[in-house]
């Protein structure tokens, strides 16, 4: 189905969109119903799974390094922020390390696993919706095994809440 967005969009289904950038390439596959999404780097189509959508986004990671920043820059203060608080709010009502800490990861999580399917479905693989959640996979996977590595380091001191 060829874009509404503009008159500028080709009416042939499968080429992509050059005035609002969209992608309208939609096959399915007869044996898993894997859905096409938009036009890989020189216009050929190609498939969005797991771990391509890394490669859609390869040339928006390294060139639009500012966005990256500004968005990766909040998510860093949240998960941080949300996480400490988590923990110490769980340290003051002294619920067990074993379940602290858990409650810590999950109290800062994201799910940015979703938010990257749903951006994928709804703007395609190339979008800034997208972007914005492969930054925020990108950031919060390593954040999340820092906060990790706090919870072990500090189970000594959790345990002596007054």
């Amino acid at each position: 189905m060829p874009c509404t967005k503009s008159k500028a969009c080709p009416p042939s289904p499968s080429q992509p969109c050059t005035a609002c950038r969209s992608s309208a390439v939609l096959t399915t596959r007869s044996s898993n119903q894997t859905r096409n999404r938009g036009a890989g780097p020189a216009g050929r189509t190609t498939r969005a799974g797991h771990s391509e959508i890394f490669a859609f986004q390869a040339e928006n990671l390294t060139s639009r390094w500012v966005a990256v920043l500004l968005i990766a820059v909040p998510i860093l203060i949240q998960v941080y922020f949300n996480s400490g608080l988590t923990y110490m709010l769980m340290r003051w009502f002294k619920v067990p390390h074993n379940v602290g800490s858990p409650g810590a990861l999950i109290g800062a999580s994201n799910f940015f696993e979703l938010a990257v399917a749903v951006a994928i479905t709804l703007f395609g693989p190339g979008s800034g919706a997208a972007l914005s959640t492969v930054v925020g996979v990108l950031v919060e996977v390593p954040v999340m095994l820092s906060v990790c590595n706090v919870c072990n380091r500090t189970r000594g001191w959790y345990g002596r809440a007054g």
